[in-house]
């Protein structure tokens, strides 16, 4: 399906490996507020910092309100022992106000594939899909790399069915009776 014009997709900035130079390890940080109270939290380990490609081929199957969005893992294996690729969706709305985390904020899917549900989109207004292509540190469980795309979406206003059924009905009975007095005139100006 073609997406001129109603769907369009960004890629965000570049990052190169060269920016990811002795990154590897655990951080500790130390936070202070206005107070001067301070707070100390140490950081995962990050064991492998990469560059994950942005992903590509962004799509939707149709203009409803209930797409099926999908996009392309340019490198889909993280090629370390200790990460693996999952793929979430985050949809904004006109005002870049998070709507939803498909599949849901704590799970992710392993292939980048995303059903919108019923009641989330409203026709006529524009949304931004960002496809997230996410490393998962298999021992801490936490994101180590991320690549993502942006998708511009407007759903178009689709009738409803029972108004397609009533129209035809009406046309329908309106087709009948019109054949119905052409068949009474022809049999009136045969007499």
């Amino acid at each position: 399906m073609s997406t001129t014009g109603v769907a369009t997709w960004t890629e965000l900035f570049p990052i190169t490996p060269a920016d990811l130079n002795d990154i590897e390890g655990v951080y500790t940080y130390t936070v202070t507020d206005n107070a001067s109270v301070s707070s100390v939290h140490v950081g995962n380990d990050l064991d492998r910092a990469a560059v994950v490609p942005h992903p590509t081929n962004l799509g939707v199957s149709d203009y409803s309100t209930e797409p099926l969005f999908t996009f392309t893992d340019p490198d889909p294996d993280p090629a370390f022992g200790r990460l693996d690729r999952v793929y979430q969706t985050v949809i904004f709305d006109d005002t870049g106000a998070e709507i939803a985390i498909l599949p849901s904020p704590t799970t992710s899917f392993t292939t980048p594939s995303f059903q919108v549900p019923a009641g989330l989109l409203n026709p006529g207004q524009q949304y931004w899909f960002r496809a997230q292509s996410i490393d998962i540190d298999t021992a801490d469980f936490v994101a180590e790399n991320i690549g993502e795309s942006l998708l511009s979406f407007t759903p178009l206003a689709v009738p409803e069915p029972a108004s397609h059924v009533l129209a035809l009905a009406g046309l329908l009975t309106a087709l009948v009776a019109r054949h119905a007095r052409r068949k009474r005139a022809d049999r009136t100006n045969v007499s």
